[in-house]
């Protein structure tokens, strides 16, 4: 199973017919959303605990088998540094917990500068696999700290079944490696973060990774350093104009800036395979949930990306 979605909806910048119609109220942006997309990956919850009549009001406004992706607070990963973290685990799943079975994944983001720490690592993935709500919910983890990406670390998610966030940026080293068997995968832009529009070229490139990705039941074992690879052409005079779906507007309606310094065409390396088997169930044999979130949204390149590779991996349109 396949869900695409975008890293939030609630974004101003899309209404007025940009994909949210100039006469739909704010008040029914989600339902909106819902009729397009799956999943979406809920950001407010890492800047602050959202009420559970919130969380109550996303799960009646969806339909049934929509799912939520849900950004981890950040007094967890941020403040606490995952340390010391029942109290507030506990009260962050049960706010959460008015969304049941379309609590999809949690997300749990580390800091820039937080050094890798094997025991802490680790004993904060005992406590979410024996907290009795976090035990029956997916968990992936993105890494923005170099000194994580270690066998080490991949290793530990592997016991827990927890997911190693496959983030598509420009920075860090972009590293493919799944730990568990459910792959989450985050594109940020490769070129400007958050504000890299992704061609039609490099969407079909995605399309066909994730639908490998779909078809196995078992995970790709990365070398020490990762198991794919990106090399970038250089940069463009003039980028190849942008091409909308019909609802959504020309690049002059979004202020014309497409900052993209250059294309980026991913190297496939071929892989070998291991994993267990997901705690809630999940045949492995079925093969792999593979969540994908847009999070290039400076621009408006989000739903536009989101909308295009929903079409290119056949997913039949919701309406």
């Amino acid at each position: 199973m396949i869900h695409i979605g975008t890293s939030g909806y609630n974004y101003p910048h899309w209404w007025n017919d940009v994909f949210y119609p100039s006469r739909l109220p704010q008040r029914r942006w989600l339902e909106f959303y819902a009729r397009h997309f799956d999943t979406v990956e809920l950001n407010v919850s890492f800047y602050r605990l959202p009420r559970k009549e919130a969380f109550e009001s996303w799960y009646q406004r969806t339909p049934k088998r929509f799912s939520f992706a849900v950004k981890g607070s950040r007094f967890i990963t941020h403040i606490r540094r995952l340390k010391d973290c029942k109290e507030p685990l506990s009260l962050f799943f049960d706010h959460a917990s008015p969304l049941k079975e379309k609590f999809g994944v949690v997300l749990w983001q580390l800091p820039p500068r937080f050094k890798f720490q094997r025991e802490r690592l680790e004993e904060f993935c005992v406590l979410l696999s024996t907290l009795p709500r976090s035990k029956l919910i997916r968990h992936t983890f993105e890494f923005r700290d170099e000194s994580w990406y270690c066998q080490e670390a991949l290793r530990i998610l592997e016991k827990f079944n927890f997911a190693f966030c496959i983030a598509h940026r420009a920075g860090p080293p972009f590293i493919e490696k799944a730990t568990s068997d459910f792959i989450y995968l985050r594109l940020h832009g490769g070129e400007v973060l958050y504000g890299s529009n992704y061609s039609d070229k490099e969407l079909k490139q995605w399309a066909e990774k994730i639908e490998d990705w779909r078809r196995t039941s078992e995970a790709p074992r990365a070398s020490a350093r990762g198991i794919f690879t990106a090399s970038a052409k250089p940069a463009e005079a003039h980028p190849p104009p942008l091409t909308y779906s019909p609802n959504l507007p020309s690049p002059k309606r979004l202020g014309h800036v497409d900052k993209v310094s250059g294309r980026q065409q991913l190297r496939r390396i071929p892989f070998s395979h291991s994993s267990p088997s997901f705690r809630t169930g999940h045949s492995a044999k079925a093969g792999k949930i593979v969540f994908v979130y847009f999070n290039n949204d400076a621009y408006g390149f989000a739903i536009k990306n989101a909308l295009t590779l929903r079409k290119i991996v056949h997913i039949d349109p919701i309406i």
